[in-house]
């Protein structure tokens, strides 16, 4: 093997390594972060203030008839602990269609997990937001959501679909590792 041919590999394999600790970045290190905090946080009520993109969505199907799977977004929100007075975070998920489409809109209420040894990083449960109501003309506009439409948000439900992820990320990186060395 010369130096043309290793160099070659060298290259290819660097760009490879960087593009999936580039994608890791991006995709697997919140849902490990989001996986740890809503294991081990305390719950809350928040209601949310803005909803933005965070990213380009991913689409499954041709080009004429797609089909969004997720999108990225960031929230700010408006958190309400059980102990203390309420603060403003943001937080960033990949919301499903339905949630991105329906759901999440300013004025919406849902269920976060706090972590404990950072108050500002904060888990949301999409899957538990609740639309609030317009008022009526001669009701008094407060900040935020109604103390009844925050209690009657559902109670999230745990799923093991970010542990999966987690593992297929740990598993892509080890047989990485393990490739190169």
């Amino acid at each position: 093997m010369d130096l043309g041919q290793l160099t070659t590999i060298v290259v290819v394999v660097g760009f490879f390594i960087v593009f999936i600790l580039v994608m890791f970045w991006f995709y697997g290190l919140t849902a490990i972060l989001h996986w740890f905090i809503k294991s081990n946080g305390d719950q809350a009520r928040a209601v949310i203030l803005e909803v933005r993109t965070a990213g380009w969505g991913w689409y499954a199907g041709s080009r004429y008839s797609e089909s969004l799977v997720f999108q990225p977004v960031t929230v700010k929100l408006e958190v309400h602990p059980t102990t203390g007075a309420p603060y403003v975070v943001k937080d960033r998920f990949n919301a499903k269609p339905r949630e991105y489409r329906d759901t999440l809109k300013p004025g919406a209420a849902m269920l976060v997990s706090i972590a404990r040894f950072n108050p500002q990083w904060v888990a949301s449960w999409p899957e538990t937001a609740v639309i609030a109501t317009e008022p009526k003309y001669e009701e008094r506009v407060s900040h935020g959501a109604a103390p009844a439409l925050q209690a009657a948000a559902p109670a999230p439900q745990k799923s093991n679909s970010t542990l999966i992820i987690v593992l297929v990320t740990l598993v892509v990186l080890l047989c990485g590792c393990l490739a190169i060395a």
